[in-house]
């Protein structure tokens, strides 16, 4: 049997180096994940360190059979950063050239390509997600498979048009991650993963929201109906593709929901122009789903109804209206004084973050191409000793 080139596994072992430092680069290890699906469900799962090793294609249980390093706690971390550990580079690739250690027992045959997911699985995003799975086991048993290692399936596609998958399964500390795949296009996720997919119902993530366990960090990003309609189309080719059910129906009654709102906000608001109202801002704040549109015309509204003299009947919702419009106007003052201070700092910030986001999109590029070289090499290394 040939055995893998020491430059080959020194550059897997750097790439889930990388892998890892990304992962804590993020702080990955200290998020929720929340997401919001157009069928009623909400999911939180996290992506704990204790499932990196299995995510990346690194064989953990084989390592400590084989006594090749010492552990003290022997969690699938430690054998991880064990193994990356520089000086244990050359001392696992000698018992992997004398025999002592098996290469393809060691890793996965698909590590390089789960090294490419792992960088864009461990940060979702809502605008990427293609569509979500509940897997059903019967289903898949009806369909002659063993169901995938996984209670959901997370999809998404990159810039690149890699079909990247996360499989969420229940555990006692709640969901967490437990599969990480790629596939290059959307006939290789067929080939591999059609099976478990077929007749599956289908939906997509309308909402996420990123948060920290330990501090108030959040970030949170919403799909805009004619982003939701872009899913909905995506989802007729997915439907299509496994003989599947779309299920959506939650999205949609909450959307049928909002535009009755939003009729009825009309009505109010012309009730109060047929009688030359004043629209208050607690009238405002009472309407539900209020958009920016009908914001924008109640604000033109009154300043054109306020223009006027004050009624003969005293109206005191022009007053009270006057003296809000004064408080303002002082608020205002003294804003524009503060953004002139801030100009030059928000300047600065959004120079840093220009510079951060070229950084950012440089090292995803490497770390994209490196992973593909990492897969050419375990191909390679697979076909020469088939």
């Amino acid at each position: 049997m040939e055995n893998i080139q020491y430059t080959a596994y020194e550059q897997v072992i750097e790439c889930i180096r990388n892998s890892v430092r990304d992962y804590y680069g993020r702080h990955a290890n200290e998020k929720l994940f929340e997401l919001y699906l157009a069928n009623g469900e909400h999911l939180t799962y996290s992506i704990p360190e204790s499932s990196i090793a299995h995510l990346l294609g690194v064989n953990v249980n084989y390592i400590i059979s084989t006594s090749c390093l010492t552990f003290q706690s022997r969690s699938a971390i430690e054998v991880l950063n064990r193994l990356c550990e520089n000086e244990n580079t050359h001392r696992i690739y000698s018992k992997i050239s004398n025999g002592y250690l098996d290469f393809k027992q060691m890793f996965s045959d698909y590590t390089g390509s789960k090294l490419i997911a792992f960088e864009n699985n461990i940060q979702p995003n809502v605008y990427q997600m293609e569509f979500v799975c509940k897997i059903n086991r019967d289903i898949c048993h009806s369909n002659g498979v063993d169901p995938i290692n996984a209670e959901y399936i997370l999809c998404s596609k990159d810039n690149n048009d890699n079909y990247l998958v996360l499989g969420i399964s229940c555990s006692k500390n709640g969901y967490i991650a437990t599969t990480n795949q790629m596939f290059s296009s959307f006939d290789e996720l067929k080939s591999g993963l059609g099976a478990q997919l077929m007749n599956q119902e289908l939906t997509f993530m309308s909402k996420i929201l990123i948060r920290s366990k330990f501090d108030d960090y959040r970030i949170n990003a919403i799909l805009k109906p004619n982003e939701k309609n872009d899913k909905i189309s995506a989802l007729e080719k997915y439907r299509d593709a496994f003989n599947g059910k779309i299920c959506i129906t939650y999205d949609y009654s909450m959307l049928a929901k909002q535009t009755q709102q939003s009729y009825d906000n009309i009505n109010t608001i012309l009730d109060f122009m047929e009688n030359k109202k004043t629209i208050t801002s607690a009238t405002i704040d009472s309407l539900p789903y209020l958009g920016n549109n009908l914001k924008r015309l109640i604000n033109a509204y009154n300043n054109v109804l306020n223009n006027a003299a004050l009624d003969q009947d005293g109206n005191s919702d022009y007053s009270d209206l006057q003296k809000e419009n004064e408080n303002l106007r002082n608020e205002l003052y003294q804003l524009k004084s503060q953004i002139s201070q801030l100009s030059e700092v928000n300047a600065q910030l959004q120079a840093e973050h220009t510079e951060l986001l070229e950084e950012r999109d440089t090292y995803k590029e490497v770390i994209s191409n490196v992973g593909k070289e990492v897969q050419k090499v375990f191909s390679k290394y697979l076909s020469n000793n088939n």
